[in-house]
């Protein structure tokens, strides 16, 4: 009888009891932890008998089955199999904002939804140290203050599993008054996939005189980072559409404010002309126009009598198939040769003038010659396609 193992809760748990005999069995009881389910077989007249039972179950529980078979002479026979039904594990399915931006004296709320199975526990962590008491899925920052700027996260668990937020940054402005502040509150710019935005920031802040500022990023991304004395460059890569959302701070010896940088980076699609003559090019994924940074994969397919020679263009190779990434708008030639044609002088020398001498002897009789593709004379000629030469 089995299936036997673990399962999850709400998950279908199929179970098959093979009987044999059934004519001589009298009654079958299923047991599911002591509760029973009697099942009739009737009047059967076959061997045997494949009783299949699926079940699911609403809470975590180790299931014991047990089937008891009454003979009709009343001979007892028992069977059972043991099954663990777990919980499902935690998965946060609503994360906070990514950032506050704050006066002092504002309430902030950060909250978080998880499904899973219960018991679920929380618990918020502030700058990666754990907040005594703070244990629900909802996190309340009354009246804010300077000391509570920093980075929040919430972890969830229970007894299978467990998951964490995405961090919020918390940033509370301490307002009027403040000897160093930015000129802006939030700075939007674009920028496409593939290309470099730069912002001089140094005009878009004020400074005490004699002093100077200090740039840092909160939540800093690999592709962004300040060079320089306020130079703040932003680098997106391929697929990397979409908004990004960069809190920054200025500070001084006398103090420190926050602000935010906010770049929308759109994707950049490139054209791809494919060009041959004799033959035919095949680019997979196929398309005219492809994302920046798209790895496209072409085959050179040559027509009847012809083969491949080489690739030109934005492409180099002379292997038919190639993978090719895609960074602008380019073109590619496929390049074909006709086959060898017959009754040519087949060339077995690197030097060109040689075989000439061979296929046209001092008698001056009718001659041909039909050099491949490649290097001649250490490199001095090169012949592209197969060329007919005639001597008489």
């Amino acid at each position: 009888m089995g299936d036997s193992g673990v399962f999850y809760i709400s998950k279908s748990v199929d179970f098959d009891l093979l009987v044999g005999n059934p004519h001589l069995i009298d009654t079958l009881t299923l047991s599911f932890n002591g509760q029973d389910t009697a099942i009739s077989l009737g009047n059967q007249i076959i061997f045997d008998t494949l009783v299949h039972i699926s079940r699911s179950f609403l809470s975590p529980d180790t299931i014991e089955l047990k089937a008891t078979l009454v003979k009709k002479n009343s001979e007892r026979l028992s069977v059972s199999t043991t099954i663990a039904i777990l919980g499902n594990e935690p998965i946060i399915v609503s994360h906070p904002k990514s950032f506050f931006i704050l006066r002092p004296g504002y309430t902030c709320t950060l909250g978080v939804k998880a499904t899973g199975s219960d018991p679920l526990h929380f618990q918020w962590y502030k700058d990666n140290r754990e907040l005594a008491g703070d244990t629900l899925d909802t996190l309340v920052l009354p009246s804010i203050q300077p000391v509570d700027s920093g980075i929040y996260r919430c972890k969830v668990w229970n007894n299978w599993g467990k998951d964490s937020s995405t961090i919020t940054s918390v940033i509370v402005n301490e307002g009027s008054g403040k000897t160093v502040y930015w000129k802006f509150g939030v700075l939007r710019d674009t920028v496409t996939e593939g290309e470099i935005l730069s912002v001089r920031v140094k005009p878009l802040y004020i400074v005490p005189s004699g002093d100077i500022g200090t740039l840092t990023q909160l939540n800093p991304l690999p592709k962004s980072s300040f060079q320089g004395d306020s130079l703040f460059v932003f680098t997106p890569g391929k697929r990397d559409s979409g908004n990004y959302t960069i809190p920054v701070v200025v500070s001084t010896r006398g103090g420190a404010d926050t602000s935010q940088i906010i770049i929308t980076v759109l994707p950049h699609y490139y054209a791809l002309s494919l060009h041959a003559v004799s033959g035919t090019v095949t680019a997979l994924p196929a398309g005219n126009n492809y994302r920046w940074g798209e790895m496209v994969t072409l085959t050179a397919v040559p027509d009847p009598g012809f083969k491949f020679l080489e690739w030109t263009g934005a492409a180099t190779g002379i292997t038919p198939l190639i993978k090719f990434p895609i960074l602008g708008n380019t073109n590619i030639t496929a390049q074909f040769i006709a086959e060898t044609a017959a009754g040519c002088v087949e060339l077995t020398t690197g030097s060109l003038n040689a075989a000439i001498i061979n296929a046209s002897p001092s008698s001056k009789r009718p001659g041909s010659l039909c050099p491949q593709e490649g290097l001649y004379d250490n490199g001095t000629i090169k012949v592209w396609g197969t060329v007919r030469f005639v001597f008489q």
